[in-house]
């Protein structure tokens, strides 16, 4: 017991400095002995830029005036109305974008949009009447969730989507009456 009583705690940097150089001389002998050349390369991009939405992001687009008699039977349908949604001064070496459509689908065929019209005094709402939506000049129908994908031209930095819609009946029996949807879209760059 009295021998560790005349025993002093030393301070713990008496230790830990030789320590230390111990573990630096050991690893740097072991660098030296297994050295090769190593070449990192990085690669970063500040995101937060994005295109403008030519027009502005909202859009009316006229789909006329169809008689219900030309939308009476099954899947029958009027003419296309095509439009753009383009897109300018996206910034440099942003390579594509993505649009995304949601809206509220039909009842009856999910694949069209919901004919959303309010009826006023005198205009009813046209009953049996969706909203489909396409890529121009061919594709699959564009329902609630559905992309598509186009490439941002890198010296003009415009892109664009080309898209139609037109008023359909997805089971016949049209009314007359007014039709209106509304589609939102978001618009994804890399």
């Amino acid at each position: 017991m009295t021998i560790m009583k005349s025993l002093r705690p030393l301070p713990k940097n008496v230790f830990l400095i030789p320590l230390m150089l111990a573990l630096i001389s050991t690893s740097g002998s072991v660098l030296a002995v297994n050295s090769s050349n190593v070449q990192i390369t990085v690669k970063g991009t500040v995101g937060g830029s994005s295109c403008t939405v030519v027009g502005g992001p909202s859009q009316t687009v006229d789909l006329g005036v169809a008689s219900p008699a030309i939308l009476n039977s099954s899947n029958s349908a009027w003419v296309w109305k095509t439009f753009p949604i383009s897109l300018e001064h996206c910034p440099t070496g942003m390579g594509k974008a993505t649009i995304t459509f949601n809206g509220e689908p039909d009842a009856d065929n999910p694949l069209y949009y919901k004919n959303t019209a309010v009826a006023s005094e005198g205009n009813p709402v046209a009953d049996h009447v969706a909203i489909e939506l396409t890529p121009y000049p061919q594709g699959d129908d564009l329902s609630t969730g559905s992309q598509m994908v186009t490439t941002v031209n890198g010296t003009t930095h415009q892109a664009q989507f080309n898209v139609q819609a037109r008023m359909i009946s997805p089971t016949g029996r049209a009314s007359a009456g007014k039709v209106a949807g509304h589609i939102d879209y978001t618009v994804e760059y890399q």
